[in-house]
Parts: C-alpha cells; sequence; structure tokens
C-alpha cells in the first residue's frame, strides 16, 4: 500500500490568504459612530500585525536576494570593467578618425564647388565676351547674371574616406552645456520637490517660500499596544 502525503499549504500562500480577507473587510467598513470609530482603530491594529507579519517572513529572503544580486553585479562589473575602457579609447579613436575625414571631405567639397563655380563664370565670361564681340550686349549681360546666380553651379559631393566595416556605423548622439542659466526659459528649469518637501517638514510650513502652498494632512498612526494596557474608555 502507497502511503500518501498531504503537502501543507506555503505560508506565503496562507499569508496572502489572510491578506485578501483583510481587503474584504476593509471594503465594508465604515465609521460613523465612536463604536464603529473604535473598532476600526482595532482593526487597523490588526492590518498592522499582519503588515509586521509579511515583513518578518519576506524580509529575510529580500535581504538574501538584494546581497546576492549586490555580489554578482560587483562581480560582474569588476569583470566588465576593463573591456569597457578598452572600448571607450577604441571608440574614440574610430570616432576620431572619422570626424578627421569627414571634415577633410568637407574641405575638399568646398575646395570643388568654389572650383565648379569659378570654371562655369570664367566659362560664362568668355561666352559673354564673345557675344559682346558680335554686338549683342544684352545677351552678354545675360549670360554673366545666370552665371553669378546662385543655385546655377552644380552640386558637389564628396563622401569621407572612412573605410567601410561591417556592422559597425557611427551615430549622432546630441548633448548641451549651459552657458548662462539666466538666460533658460522657465520650462526648461526642473523644480527642486525634494528640497522644497525637506524644507516644509523640518519648519512645518513655517517658512513661506513663493508660488508653493503648504498643505497639512492628518494620517492615522497606532503604536503597539499590549492587551492588557489597552485603553477601556471611549477615547484612543
Amino acid at each position: 500500500m502507497t502511503q500518501q502525503t498531504t503537502t501543507a499549504p506555503p505560508q506565503e500562500a496562507k499569508i496572502k490568504t489572510e491578506g485578501n480577507a483583510l481587503v474584504l473587510r476593509a471594503k465594508e467598513l465604515k465609521v460613523a459612530t465612536a463604536e464603529q470609530f473604535r473598532e476600526a482603530a482595532e482593526f487597523k491594529r490588526i492590518i498592522r500585525e499582519y503588515r509586521k507579519r509579511v515583513s518578518d517572513f519576506m524580509d529575510p529572503r529580500i535581504d538574501a536576494a538584494n546581497k546576492l544580486h549586490k555580489s554578482l553585479t560587483r562581480g560582474k562589473k569588476e569583470l566588465d570593467l576593463p573591456a569597457a575602457e578598452a572600448e571607450k579609447i577604441v571608440d574614440a579613436e574610430l570616432g576620431r578618425y572619422n570626424a578627421d575625414e569627414e571634415r577633410k571631405a568637407k574641405e575638399e567639397q568646398a575646395r570643388l564647388q568654389a572650383q565648379a563655380k569659378k570654371d562655369q563664370e570664367d566659362a560664362a565670361l568668355r561666352q559673354a565676351q564673345s557675344v559682346s564681340e558680335a554686338g549683342d550686349q544684352a545677351t552678354a549681360d545675360r549670360i554673366l547674371d545666370q552665371a553669378t546666380e546662385a543655385g546655377t553651379v552644380p552640386a558637389v559631393s564628396v563622401a569621407p574616406a572612412t573605410p567601410k566595416v561591417e556592422g559597425l556605423y557611427f551615430v549622432e548622439e546630441y548633448g548641451f552645456v549651459i552657458k548662462d542659466p539666466a538666460l533658460v526659459p522657465m520650462e526648461y528649469r526642473t523644480i527642486d520637490e525634494k528640497k522644497i518637501g525637506g524644507v516644509v517638514r523640518a519648519t512645518k510650513g513655517t517658512v513661506k517660500i513663493p508660488g508653493v502652498e503648504v498643505t497639512v494632512t492628518k494620517k492615522p498612526r497606532q503604536r503597539t499596544v499590549a492587551a492588557k494596557d489597552q485603553p477601556q474608555e471611549d477615547g484612543l
């Protein structure tokens, strides 16, 4: 006869079931009388006890997982650091070479464009002189005007001589440097909410900050009270 063993439900599932029950009970909660107020306060104490059990159950796991994650992350960083430094150096050299080739290409393109413009103007001048000598000065003037008009010179394109390497390409990354903070429009300035919050809490709203309204919200808190020390009167 095969012996069957019954596996008890995991503690996590049990805690989760209790938590779901708390939510259902909370949704039915109505506080309209002093008695209901006391009952709600007692229910809050039960919720706090539940949350403590959750912390007691999960925190050791989380702590162990965090330590493992930090250890593995640190190990990965240590292993990757030399390669990252090497790649940074290589990228800088590749970028420098490519930028130099782009500069040379632009300079050559500008030179060829200027030469093409000069060649066109020289050819137009010779043609205009020939037409003028033939007695047609109006046509000669028109030829010279057309030769000097913008956009009449064919565009010249020179590609950088950077070698084509399979899988390697360059992307443009845009950055910025603040030259004069006073000139930056307000929509690009970030309000330091953390600093404002720190001042408001530290001074309890006594320090007035222009453009900031201090709000006060009372939230219930509950100290841990032993059963024998719990108040029996109507007040909390």
